[in-house]
C-alpha cells in the first residue's frame, strides 16, 4: 500500500519541499499545491506573508506536525503495524484521522 503522503525514512526537513507536487503531476520541480516552496526555516520567504491559496495553510501545519513528531520518534515501513503510536509516520495519520472524525462536516478554519 502506498501512503497518502511522501513520507519516507529519508525524508529531510531541510531546504525546501514542494507539497503536493507528485499528486498534481507537476513533477518534483513543479509548484505543487503551494505557489512557492515550502521551507522548514521560520520567516524564511515569502510563503509566510499575503493571501494564501486554499489548503496551502493547512497542508504547511501538517507537515510540520509530521516533522517535530519526526524529530523525536522512529520511521516504520509497515504502515499497518499494531503499535502505531510509536512511530512518527503512522502516529501523525493516527492524529489526523481521529482529528476529522471530532469536526463538523464543514469545518471553519483550524
Amino acid at each position: 500500500m502506498r501512503p497518502p503522503v511522501r513520507l519516507t525514512p529519508s525524508l529531510r526537513f531541510e531546504g525546501s519541499d514542494r507539497i503536493g507536487a507528485l499528486y498534481i503531476a507537476t513533477g518534483s520541480s513543479g509548484s505543487g499545491t503551494h505557489t512557492v516552496p515550502s521551507t522548514f526555516k521560520i520567516l524564511d520567504g515569502p510563503q509566510y506573508w499575503g493571501v494564501h491559496a486554499k489548503g496551502e495553510v493547512w497542508a504547511a501545519m501538517l507537515y510540520e506536525v509530521y516533522r517535530n513528531l519526526n524529530l523525536r520518534l522512529p520511521f516504520i515501513e509497515d504502515w499497518h503495524t499494531n503499535d502505531k503510536t510509536t512511530y512518527a509516520n503512522t502516529l501523525v495519520l493516527l492524529l489526523v484521522i481521529d482529528g476529522l472524525k471530532l469536526q463538523p462536516c464543514t469545518p471553519p478554519f483550524i
